[in-house]
């Protein structure tokens, strides 16, 4: 009888429907992009992008349990190692998106006669530098004590 172990099943089954999701995705950002202000369309497209996303995470965190339960004792470092990889990724991805907007921001200050347009640019900056101050220390926390 042929014996596979359970974690090549799982890491097999995880790759296809990690594929399927991506080429989901995609499908869904492109239809996002050419819906041209048809609202309908592109709330529907907005709710299948995050709908992907969660399901790209609960795949994720399945692989993750799945290798955590074979491998016994090492199995809770496993689990640590993998949340902090992700709150990582996740304050990394934060930490990007927050210069990208201090950056369309001091170009909207920049460039803007409105009075009330660089009163938004201000907040939106001031809200950044806030948010990157919270970042910072959140990924100096996580990776000073875990």
């Amino acid at each position: 009888f042929l014996r596979i172990p359970i974690e090549d099943v799982a890491s097999y089954m995880v790759r296809i429907v990690e594929g399927i999701l991506v080429l989901n995705l995609v499908f869904h950002a492109f239809r996002l992009l050419t819906s041209q202000g048809e609202e309908g369309a592109a709330e529907k497209s907005r709710k299948a992008i995050v709908q992907n996303i969660v399901g790209v995470v609960l795949v994720f965190l399945s692989d993750v349990g799945v290798r955590a339960v074979n491998a016994g004792n090492g199995g809770q470092q496993i689990i640590i190692n993998e949340l902090v990889g992700l709150a990582n990724f996740i304050l990394q991805l934060i930490a990007a998106i927050s210069v990208i907007a201090i950056l369309v921001a001091g170009i909207l200050l920049i460039i803007s006669v409105d009075e009330s347009l660089k009163d938004r640019a201000k907040t939106i900056i001031t809200g950044t530098i806030i948010s990157l101050i919270i970042v910072i220390a959140s990924y100096t926390l996580i990776n000073i004590f875990v």
